[in-house]
């Protein structure tokens, strides 16, 4: 009874992302949404293929959840991925452009979450953060890390475009430290 009000409960309640926070409540988690992360979780372990039958929005939050999860990605995020890779991209990529612009000193949860997930999720959240690079919108303090996600996972179709990006912003950017990141960014993916 308790597995199955479990797993009821997740779809039945929002989480409260680190993004909707008030500052006072950053460093904290509901045990509201630690329960909707073991429904979730219990779930997944129960049903094989549990993520091809959520809709759109249940992916969606399940994905929600899976951002407050502290030690990283929970395992069942992947095979929500794979069926619903555009709904995960789109949570994963709000929260970490909310990080972007979050006070100094902030942990990047979800970011770090990201880069130590392995290259499936450079490979899905590559083209939203090379899409924020060519905006300019990413800060300095995080464009390491973006980077990072961004040679990792960047798509053979869009490898051209940044590399003559990251030479022009090489050339151009203001900062020192801007200028040898896209360096060390074109070096990555091309040491010719």
């Amino acid at each position: 009874a308790a597995r199955d009000g479990f797993i009821a409960h997740w779809r039945h309640n929002i989480p409260l992302l680190e993004s909707s926070r008030t500052p006072d409540q950053r460093n904290t988690i509901r045990w509201i949404d630690i329960i909707g992360i073991a429904g979730i979780a219990l779930e997944a372990a129960a049903h094989v293929h549990w993520a091809e039958e959520l809709t759109s929005e249940e992916a969606k939050l399940a994905a929600g959840y899976a951002t407050l999860e502290l030690n990283g990605f929970p395992s069942w995020l992947s095979d929500l991925a794979k069926v619903k890779p555009g709904e995960v991209a789109d949570v994963l990529l709000r929260e970490i452009r909310w990080e972007f612009s979050s006070p100094e000193g902030s942990p990047h949860h979800t970011m770090e979450s990201a880069l130590h997930a392995g290259d499936e999720w450079m490979t899905l959240l590559s083209p939203g953060l090379l899409d924020d690079i060519e905006a300019g919108t990413v800060p300095e303090g995080v464009l390491s890390q973006v980077l990072q996600i961004v040679v990792q996972g960047i798509h053979t179709d869009r490898r051209i475009g940044f590399l003559r990006l990251g030479i022009e912003r090489f050339e151009h950017d203001p900062t020192e430290s801007g200028a040898m990141l896209y360096l060390a960014a074109v070096f990555c993916l091309d040491q010719v």
